[in-house]
């Protein structure tokens, strides 16, 4: 449950907003222009760009 006061859920955290910067502008990237059907998770974003970019070189 959702703390008014805090913000913050009982015993969890919430992962910070900035994560999602990264993810977006790439996204709106030319380099972005054949990404379809992808799960692209925000906190895990600069693995999955570092994976796909290697994969394409092979």
């Amino acid at each position: 449950m959702r703390s008014r006061a805090t913000g913050h859920d009982e015993g969890r955290a919430f992962l910070d907003p900035a994560v999602m910067g990264p993810p977006v502008v790439w996204l709106a990237s030319d380099d972005a222009s054949g990404v379809h059907d992808e799960r692209i998770v925000a906190a895990d974003f600069a693995q999955w760009l570092r994976d796909r970019t290697t994969v394409g070189r092979s």
